[in-house]
């Protein structure tokens, strides 16, 4: 029997065109999007004798020697751009699929299995037999992304397509604290940037709403003549979660730039309208932006639609932050995690200042506006303001941990960094804290991309002790997923064949026969989605090949001796595809864009051109073992 349906479906019986018996089930249409399924059995030895069960449901029988294809045919029709031409609801849209011919169905059959080939030969990795399981994880990560998102379709969710509950946790949305981002934190180097493509979509959408909070004339909750509670031009109410003042009362705004809410839908709706007080969810939506071009170099995409972003992000924490007497800028009155109750009735977050979470993006967001404005050659008079920015903003605040050690606190206010006493396998864990959502600790490292291998040796003392602590504690594998654990520790990584096992380890304790971790119940409590996870496989490349400090290395953290590896075709900053075998000591680069390359090498490297010609390579002045080289775009090297 072939059946589907629930409570809100509407189901019919259709036998006509003569393609056989087809089971019709349409949801009924919403405001944001209409879905149907039609389900058709055909035979090629004769007609299929079917009959309505009723509900949505068809039942045949099946005869012995006989072959059957289902065909299974999904329609769904929102209010987003790109939907199918010529076809006016979801219903006919399924209709039209389910009456392709065998020929037409080996033709998507064909098309399907050929994306596929194309997909995989992006890129590959060879970890040998002793990393086998962290490498089949990996792929694993990597088909899972594959499956959920395509360009030109609409983005994935929180669960990606695998929803099987009609009231997915937290709605299946696009949670922006960390999650939907961290879909796409391994596709650029995966050598899959166009799996990106989806996301920026759903930002944009956004950008209308979050100006218009942003220039609120007031945030928090307060009386309607204060102008809070009032509706965006989509009717939607806002929230500033705990913005008062002393009083009690909501706090002026009137802020530039943008400020986006923490969860967004598809086609520029949400269903939460609070920023769970984090202030850094526009800076956080930057990354992706500044990962697709630095890993491509498209300058159209540069120009039309990240730097307007970053601009309008900028803008927003010049405006929001404020210079102390010693003129160093602060963040103030924004949460690390959401919310930050501080014991106040209405949650008040006037003691949580300066979490890294916005020190470390506001940082990667002003970088990159000084960079990108000369390359556009535009917005030179706001150069002084954001190096003004840069380099008068506060340090990363700092506590110390339980065994005594300097640690990356969350905030500037006391406590909050989490105890391992809380965080035991088999005991109550609800107080484990922050090693369910390390990234409260970790930004500076990753996302925030501010601390890396060049950085000053104390720093990176604090940062390495950080994600050791943390680590330990939540077994590599937190409530809130790899992809938040692995980055940041090889952003510092001093030891790589320590961090693959502790990989590996985390892979072993949670995997699914698929692969997809199941992380129930860890020290950390709770549970995660599943397609986030997807964005752990940027730690596994980043072992192998990796910027810092604006140099490529090789290798950052070393590798195991007498453990074999190799890879094909990884993605590196710069816009360059780089190959490696550990049984040759030549490194092949392929220039995509005709960036300089810039090397962390040993010694002086000789690099050769696909066409024989000897490249000239120049040292970087002042900055040990880095050397630099000219390229041309479409030429491969051969780095010896």
């Amino acid at each position: 029997m072939v059946s589907g349906g629930v409570d809100d479906w509407e189901h019919a019986w259709n036998t006509s065109l003569n393609r056989g018996p087809r089971c019709i089930t349409r949801v009924r249409d919403n405001p944001m999007v209409s879905a149907a399924v039609v389900v058709r059995v055909v035979s090629k030895d004769g007609v299929v004798q079917a009959q309505s069960s009723g509900a949505g449901s068809m039942s045949f029988q099946m005869l012995a020697g006989t072959g059957y294809d289902v065909i299974v045919s999904v329609g769904t029709v929102g209010t987003c751009d790109g939907c199918t031409p010529g076809v006016t609801n979801s219903l006919s849209l399924a209709e039209k699929l389910s009456n392709k011919t065998e020929v037409q169905v080996d033709e998507l059959r064909s098309e399907h299995q050929q994306w596929w080939v194309r997909y995989w030969n992006a890129s590959s990795i060879d970890l040998g037999k002793k990393y086998s399981l962290l490498e089949s994880f990996y792929y694993g990560m990597q088909y899972q992304i594959g499956s959920a998102s395509r360009a030109g379709k609409t983005a994935p969710g929180l669960w990606g397509p695998w929803l099987t509950d009609s009231l997915p946790g937290w709605s299946g949305d696009y949670t922006l604290n960390y999650n939907f981002e961290a879909n796409f934190f391994g596709v650029f180097s995966d050598n899959r940037p166009e799996l990106a493509q989806p996301y920026f979509r759903v930002i944009e959408r956004a950008i209308p709403r979050a100006k218009w909070r942003a220039g609120m004339k007031y945030w928090g909750t307060g009386p309607p003549d204060m102008g809070t509670g009032s509706l965006t031009p989509g009717g939607q109410s806002q929230d500033f979660y705990g913005m008062q003042s002393i009083t009690g009362l909501p706090v002026a705004a009137n802020y530039s730039g943008l400020q986006l809410n923490t969860h967004l839908s598809p086609w520029g709706s949400s269903a939460f309208n609070s920023d769970w007080g984090q202030k850094s969810v526009g800076a956080f939506c930057s990354k992706t932006f500044i990962d697709n071009f630095e890993y491509t170099q498209n300058t159209t995409f540069l120009s039309e639609v990240a730097y307007p972003f970053l601009r309008l992000v900028g803008d927003f924490y010049l405006d929001y932050t404020t210079k102390d007497t010693s003129g160093r800028y602060n963040i103030l009155y924004s949460c690390a995690q959401e919310s930050c109750y501080t014991g106040t009735p209405f949650g008040s977050i006037k003691y949580a200042n300066n979490p890294p979470m916005d020190l470390a993006f506001s940082k990667m967001v002003f970088k990159a506006l000084v960079k990108y404005s000369q390359i556009l050659d535009v917005d030179k008079e706001m150069i002084p303001l954001w190096q003004d920015y840069l380099k008068n903003i506060v340090d990363y605040p700092t506590q110390v941990s339980e065994r005594g050690t300097t640690v990356f606190a969350q905030n500037n206010a006391p406590g909050g960094f989490p105890n391992a006493s809380h965080c035991v396998m088999g005991e109550d864990v609800s107080q484990c804290g922050n090693a369910r959502y390390p990234i409260v600790h970790f930004n500076a490292m990753f996302p925030g991309e501010d601390v890396d291998l060049t950085s000053d040796s104390s720093l990176i003392g604090i940062a390495r002790e950080t994600v050791n602590v943390i680590n330990e504690m939540n077994h590599y594998s937190p409530t809130n997923g790899m992809c938040l654990a692995w980055p940041p520790a090889v952003r510092v990584v001093n030891n790589a064949e320590s961090l693959l096992a502790n990989f590996t380890k985390a892979v072993n304790e949670t995997k699914l026969p698929n692969f997809f971790p199941f992380i129930k119940n860890r020290p950390t409590a709770g549970y995660g989605c599943n397609i986030e996870n997807s964005g752990a496989t940027l730690a596994v490349n980043e072992l192998l090949v990796a910027v810092h400090g604006g140099a490529m290395r090789l290798f950052p953290g070393g590798w195991p001796t007498n453990s074999p590896v190799s890879f094909t075709t990884l993605r590196v900053k710069g816009g360059f595809l780089v190959s490696h075998e550990s049984s040759s000591a030549t490194t092949v680069i392929e220039s995509l864009a005709g960036s300089d390359c810039t090397l962390y090498w040993k010694t002086a490297p000789v690099v050769t051109a696909s066409d024989g010609r000897k490249v000239q390579v120049n040292a970087v002045i002042g900055v040990p073992n880095t050397y630099l080289f000219k390229t041309s775009s479409g030429v491969r090297y051969s780095v010896r």
